[in-house]
């Protein structure tokens, strides 16, 4: 895909940048290549480990995936108190009180929670 192309090449200029990373996995998503796009997931993390944003959207992907258990993690890991998201809050209540009822992933899978995208931050782009 073009997008994945472009992402590459800025990766090719500096790949230190989380979010670059972050939106090429869901690029990735996008084209069906999930493993492909764990790999983005899981390098945008590693590059900036306090990232909230970042973690959030690896969890939110991890859900889409069907990887709850994985997921958990993250959202605490974006809920510390010097970063936390507030929907990270919300997404960790959803997957840790889920009912066996319905999955955690049916509860929140096309929900504004789990949404496919966190737009690029522009003061981020400047950096």
């Amino acid at each position: 895909s073009d997008s994945v192309e472009l992402y590459d090449r800025a990766l090719a200029i500096s790949a230190d940048y989380g979010a670059v990373w972050s939106n090429r996995a869901h690029a990735l998503e996008d084209l069906n290549r999930i493993e492909d796009a764990a790999v983005s997931h899981k390098i945008a993390v590693e590059r900036q480990p306090d990232d909230a944003t970042l973690r959030l959207n690896y969890a939110k992907f991890l859900i889409r995936v069907g990887a709850e258990t994985h997921a958990l993690p993250e959202l605490r890991a974006a809920l510390k108190p010097d970063q936390g998201v507030p929907s990270a809050k919300k997404m960790t209540h959803a997957l840790r009180d889920s009912s066996s009822e319905h999955s955690p992933r049916e509860s929140l899978v096309g929900t504004e929670l789990c949404s496919n995208r966190i737009p690029l931050r522009v003061k981020d782009a400047a950096e």
